[in-house]
């Protein structure tokens, strides 16, 4: 939680509580959510069906009705007990900030908020920037802004002068109070009759300019949360999650979060990938990579680097409590990301002497594909019915770059296929020039890759030789299916072509399609399997 106060609120853009009924005259709420068991949706009516202007939401995600009944209820509590709104432009610590978030902001025009900067400590002992005023018979508490963005609220009492207080105990964190520090420490001190006044929650926030944003926020009142308890056991909802399209990236435990809310510690709970879905992940592993061009002896010399890129599994299990069982049956098919086809060396047309010609001749092989599964849950049950689960297959290995004989220039050599589901040369890196046969990468276009490289679900790419009117390649290895390993390139049919380094482009790894800690159990029915390369 944020507090603001006069020392970061920007001068006079405070706007005046505003005081409302319920907003735009709703009567009710309808909110709709998802039934787990038919997708089919369902409303709930708050207070009753017979509102005449209800406020309507649909929900994305909520598949459980305890947690539909939850969210509802706040909602529906938020229109009927939202009475203030206060607008200000905030400094830049109120980049911060996000939707909803509680803050605490201090009305300096009403003298209620007393508040400051904190300019010394010592021990308990504070001095503020401004005299407190202490009423006899009141107790009073102090609002800090910690330097990790948090508040700490803190009984006190008065101190030996007006401005300072005595602390009931020491911060939780150490206090900004040196000028090297971006933001000090501000502070507001409230006595107990005005301390519900402070709270807020985060409507809005707009940008004025690079060192300030306009906050809209709403009176925190504890009677959101009303219905919190209407339920003192919440049972487990045991029906499975069915994941049924096509997706990408999956955690489990983030997915029951979404869905259904809080993991419960106990008991069973249950995934289902179904017939016809693909999971599978947006990222395989490739190195960091450096390329070199230089198209002949004499000329100018370019380095570029390709970053890497992560491994992601086609499904991650999340962390769940150690003591919950967890199901996950795969009727569909469930495989990481192809691998990269190997990267090529650029053109480069330079004489042994030059200090890159050894790095230029180095074998360029394809990348391994993504795993389907990482589980990091020792109690996790895996069962494969009719379903796949799979490495992704790995990338082919890059043909060696040469000289073209006639003119002498450097010529690059040849990417590999990519593995499949969706492997390309290149993932994720910026296309300079997109044709319909081929793509350039890096800028200025040194790097050259003809589509029939790229994967598609099921299809890994293909390798392929540059035939022209001036030159032939060899031939540049393909990437491996679902469980595969790619092939090698092959030095042969060239002609007008002398190689600047010979060998030939390996294939890029295999691996088993689990990683992680190993399932609890693991069963193979219905003609389910697993593809992978040990």
């Amino acid at each position: 939680m944020l507090l603001f106060n006069f020392r970061n609120i920007i001068p006079d853009s405070y706007k005046h509580d505003l005081t409302f009924g319920v907003i735009d005259d709703y009567d009710g709420l309808i909110y709709e959510y998802t039934d787990p068991t038919d997708d089919s949706r369902i409303n709930i009516y708050l207070p009753d069906k017979g509102a005449k202007n209800p406020k309507e939401v649909k929900s994305v995600g909520v598949r459980n009705k305890w947690q539909a009944h939850f969210n509802a209820y706040r909602l529906w509590n938020k229109l009927r007990f939202q009475r203030k709104s206060i607008t200000f432009d905030a400094a830049p610590e109120s980049e911060l900030l996000v939707l909803r978030d509680r803050i605490a902001v201090a009305d300096y025009r009403n003298g209620i908020h007393q508040s400051g900067d904190v300019m010394q400590q010592d021990g308990l002992i504070l001095t503020l920037s401004h005299d407190v005023d202490f009423i006899a018979g009141k107790s009073y508490v102090i609002y800090l802004q910690i330097g990790d963005g948090t508040v700490d609220l803190i009984p006190i009492t008065a101190g030996s002068a007006k401005n300072k207080v005595v602390l009931g105990r020491l911060p939780n964190d150490a206090l900004k109070l040196s000028s090297d520090d971006f933001v000090n420490t501000i502070y507001t001190v409230v006595n107990d009759d005005t301390r519900g006044s402070l709270p807020y929650l985060v409507a809005t926030k707009d940008p004025v300019d690079k060192f300030s944003n306009t906050v809209t926020a709403v009176n925190y009142d504890v009677r959101y949360y009303l219905n919190d308890k209407d339920f003192i056991d919440v049972p487990v909802d045991d029906s499975p999650i069915y994941i049924r399209y096509d997706q990408l990236d999956i955690n489990l435990a983030r997915l029951y979060q979404m869905q259904r809310g809080d993991l419960p510690t106990t008991g069973e709970i249950s995934f289902i990938v179904e017939a016809g879905a693909l999971v599978s992940s947006s990222s395989s592993l490739r190195p960091e990579t450096r390329m070199v061009y230089k198209h002949t002896y004499n000329s100018e010399t370019k380095e570029f680097i390709i970053p890497a890129a992560p491994e992601l599994p086609a499904i991650d299990t999340g962390i769940f409590p150690p003591e919950l069982v967890v199901n996950l049956t795969i009727k569909g098919s469930v495989v990481g990301r192809g691998g990269d086809g190997g990267l090529p060396h650029l053109a480069f047309g330079g004489l042994s002497g030059d200090s890159n010609y050894t790095f230029t001749r180095t074998r360029r092989d394809g990348f391994q594909g993504a795993p389907g599964l990482i589980n990091r849950h020792s109690k996790l049950n895996l069962i494969i019915d009719g379903g796949t689960l799979a490495r992704g297959g790995s990338g082919g290995g890059a043909a060696p770059s040469g000289i073209y004989t006639e003119l002498g220039y450097g010529v690059q050599g040849i990417p590999g296929g990519a593995g499949a589901p969706f492997g390309r040369v290149m993932t994720g890196q910026p296309i300079y020039n997109d044709t319909q046969d081929w793509r350039w990468y890096l800028e200025g276009g040194y790097l050259m890759v003809v589509k029939v490289t790229d994967a598609e679900a099921e299809i890994p790419g293909k390798g392929y030789r540059t035939q022209n009117d001036r030159y032939g390649s060899p031939l540049s290895g393909d990437g491996g299916g679902w469980g595969q390993r790619g092939t090698k390139s092959t030095n042969d049919g060239t002609w007008n072509w002398r190689y600047h380094g010979t060998t030939e482009g390996q294939p890029g790894a295999g691996g088993t399609a689990i990683v992680g800690v190993a399932p609890l159990t693991t069963k193979l029915i219905n003609g389910g399997k697993i593809l992978q390369t040990l």
